[in-house]
């Protein structure tokens, strides 16, 4: 079944995924995931960019965005066919600072550019 998550909607999705910074929502959560398991090769493409969506952004910081953030990629990674989206996770992965910084970063934003 083909989803019809649309740019916003996958925004909102990841934006819920990710947290509030308090704690997980313990009744959000499996809907999240389950929404995050429809989406296909091109939507997940557009998930792994959502770093720097200002508002996605806001949730990174702190250790549960980043934890959260880590746990989206491994949800995600298998549906990155795209050699540039696999190109740009393979950067988001191997960045070293924190999920919020990544935008920063001169060769993901180059890779953002690109893909």
């Amino acid at each position: 079944m083909k989803s019809a998550f649309g740019p916003q909607a996958l925004y909102a999705i990841v934006y819920a995924f990710l947290t509030n910074g308090y704690g997980v929502a313990w009744n959000a959560k499996p809907i999240c995931i389950e929404l995050i398991g429809r989406f296909d090769g091109h939507q997940t493409g557009v998930a792994l960019r959502t770093f720097a969506n200002p508002k996605v952004k806001q949730r990174l910081p702190g250790n549960w965005g980043s934890e959260k953030w880590k746990e989206l990629l491994v949800m995600i990674a298998p549906k990155l066919t795209g050699r540039g989206d696999r190109a740009l996770l393979a950067a988001v992965q191997s960045f070293n600072g924190t999920p919020d910084k990544l935008a920063q970063d001169s060769k993901i934003r180059a890779l953002l550019k690109t893909t």
